[in-house]
């Protein structure tokens, strides 16, 4: 979907990270890699007079100014003054303001590394209210910027990445970072740079009558000028550096004729047992969900049309073969809740569609798989629920592999219902040119609920696709439920920073296990973890760098590593510690991802053990904690 820019002529650049790995660094060259020390951020903050947000931090002062439209105009909060408000008031950390249309209560709450800044808006008409929000600060001796993670190579530029919300700023003593946090303003976020003014905006937002609304952002401070700091004390913030219990690979579920490129016969039921040891067994898959093999009329079948020819018995055949093979696999089915390809559905489901802009019905790219919206209570989302069982309890799976959770091939629905909170608003007019709803918004208490009964089963959850919304990341990292971007490109790998960062393998490119290997290192590139993708590749290197990636709980997130509590895995030269003295196992591995004998010679620096990683191209070092369990 198109996102409406908030001024003209805005062009955005991304520059790809260089791959870390090639020839040795000089021993003096190699940084000294550890985990950071947290403690507080020794910054002040104040709300000016004009009830901007003035934050000073080791000799640099940052001022976030915030603008709100108005029919017509717009009422600001600046440094000196606020205008197009009533006499703004302040006291202390809060502060309020008065248009003709809305009220608006300013808090801002201290974290340790972060200022959280809570806006209450509430609509004083009867009629629904659009208003722009951008919230900015002036940063011209900035040295590069990234939105949505991306690093920028122009002076203007925009984003609107709700996987990663975040406008962050490198400057020569350190940095700044901002978040948009609440619901609404992730979905509708939109992060911008131009010609030295940084901000986020909000150019979606709606009141409804005499409603209010809590629009949640935070600005993170920073006395390092590094991406990845800030991405890591945004992680400490929200909460997700949680236990990643153990490996995934796609496994079996094909149809007996169906064979990949080689000739070779794909995994099913009709495998050998010895088939399904090498095949999970050399991925070290501890969670291996099969996909769906039947079709209803020749048609992929993925909502409740799946009932119609699912075989319940097939899959339990498949499965106890594969415990019979590998007793520690733990099995699961696709599942996906966003299209139902039946010619039924119009009649059964007409109160369930998804809607175009034009009125017609939106699709999976296709008029063949038209898409419907699960909203609690409505006929759609019951009879997916009985997918559900069927998957969890008449077939008995160990868990639900959930594709395409948040939303599919649409953003927003236009028609009835509506979200409440969305609208195109003129950016010149600032009238409201039609209503809108976001997908994932309308949605999400339905998924919710669903989440809710799939972990009262105490089955697992796996889920392509990083959390879009502040309630679905506190919802998922309370769960502690994976989730991954798949990677046909790779920079999708940015949009799990801000959660659970693992990378699915490429299915286009991967062809052997030497193909996967090299993506492992493209994801370790953006500080990410893998998990094996097509099931057309077997793996015969064994053990292999993904032997060793799990568990793992992140710590800290780096270009080319990720440090976690069990683990350190590095495409990157570096001398790496743990931060204390306890031992370690090495994995070295060479450029055809075999492991290697190599003994790393190690540096005691500030009662902290560091290895020496010397790395060649295409060669990793997995660093193993022997405490870890």
């Amino acid at each position: 979907m198109m996102t409406k820019t908030i001024f003209a002529c805005v062009l955005s650049v991304c520059i790809l990270s260089a791959a870390p790995q090639g020839a040795r660094a000089a021993d003096n060259d190699l940084p000294f890699i550890a985990p950071k020390t947290v403690a507080a951020a020794p910054y002040t903050v104040e709300l000016t007079p004009g009830a901007a947000v003035k934050i000073a931090l080791k000799g640099n002062t940052y001022v976030l100014t915030s603008e709100f439209s108005t029919i017509p105009g717009w009422a600001k909060l600046e440094e000196q003054a606020a205008t197009g408000f009533n006499p703004v008031k302040v006291a202390g950390s809060t502060a309020t303001a008065e248009t003709a249309s809305f009220t608006l209560k300013r808090e801002i709450r201290k974290q340790p590394e972060c200022v959280e800044v809570c806006d209450t808006l509430t609509n004083k008409s009867g009629e629904n209210l659009p208003v722009i929000i951008r919230h900015q600060a002036r940063l011209p001796d900035f040295t590069s910027f990234r939105l949505g993670g991306r690093k920028i190579a122009l002076k203007r530029a925009q984003a609107a990445e709700p996987q990663n919300p975040t406008t962050i700023v490198l400057t020569p003593t350190g940095s700044v970072g901002l978040l948009a946090l609440d619901d609404a303003f992730r979905i509708h976020v939109l992060n911008y740079g131009l010609n030295g003014v940084f901000g986020v905006a909000d150019q979606n937002r709606v009141l409804a009558p005499h409603a209010s609304t809590t629009v949640r952002f935070a600005i993170f401070p920073s006395d390092v000028s590094d991406y990845y700091a800030q991405i890591n004390a945004m992680r400490r913030f929200l909460g997700v550096n949680f236990r990643i219990d153990g490996g995934f690979a796609f496994g079996g579920g094909r149809v007996d004729h169906e064979k990949n490129n080689e000739g070779r016969e794909l995994l099913n039921r009709k495998s050998s047992l010895e088939d399904f040891k090498t095949f999970i067994g050399n991925k070290d898959a501890k969670f291996c969900p099969s996909s769906r093999v039947e079709r209803y009329k020749g048609k992929y079948a993925e909502g409740p049309d799946w009932l119609m020819v699912a075989n319940a018995d097939f899959y339990k055949e498949q499965f106890a073969r594969e415990k019979e093979a590998v007793p520690w696999v733990q099995t699961a089915l696709y599942f996906s809740n966003n299209f139902y390809a039946a010619e039924d559905g119009k009649e059964k489901y007409a109160e369930c569609r998804l809607m175009n802009p034009d009125g017609s019905q939106a699709d999976y790219r296709d008029p063949n798989y038209p898409l419907w919206l699960a909203i609690d209570g409505n006929a759609y989302a019951k009879d997916l629920e009985k997918t559900l069982d069927f998957i969890m309890f008449t077939v008995g799976t160990d868990g639900v592999y959930w594709d395409e959770f948040e939303r599919s091939a649409a953003d927003y629905h236009f028609g009835d219902p509506w979200d409440g909170v969305s609208a195109d608003i003129d950016p010149q007019t600032h009238q409201i040119t039609r209503l809108k709803s976001s997908v994932t918004l309308l949605t999400q208490p339905w998924r919710l609920k669903q989440v809710d009964r799939i972990m009262a089963a105490k089955k697992y959850l796996i889920i392509n696709g990083a959390p879009t919304t502040d309630s679905m990341l506190k919802a998922m990292a309370n769960y502690k439920v994976p989730r991954f971007t798949e990677t046909g490109s790779i920079t999708n790998c940015l949009g799990m920073h801000l959660y659970s960062p693992i990378a699915l393998g490429d299915h286009v490119t991967e062809r052997t296990d030497v193909d996967c290997y090299r993506w492992m290192l493209q994801a370790l590139n953006f500080g990410c973890v893998y998990y094996w993708y097509s099931d057309q590749v077997v793996c015969h290197i064994h053990p292999n760098l993904g032997s060793y990636m799990f568990p793992i709980t992140p710590v800290e997130l780096g270009e080319g590593y990720i440090i976690g509590k069990e683990r350190i895995l590095t495409a990157k030269s570096g001398l790496f510690s743990f931060g204390d003295a306890a031992p370690v196992e090495t994995h070295f591995f060479n450029a055809q991802g075999v492991e290697t004998p190599k003994t790393l010679p190690t540096v005691v620096k500030d009662g902290k053990t560091y290895y020496k990683v010397e790395l060649e191209e295409f060669e990793s070092c997995a660093l193993v904690r022997k405490d870890a369990q």
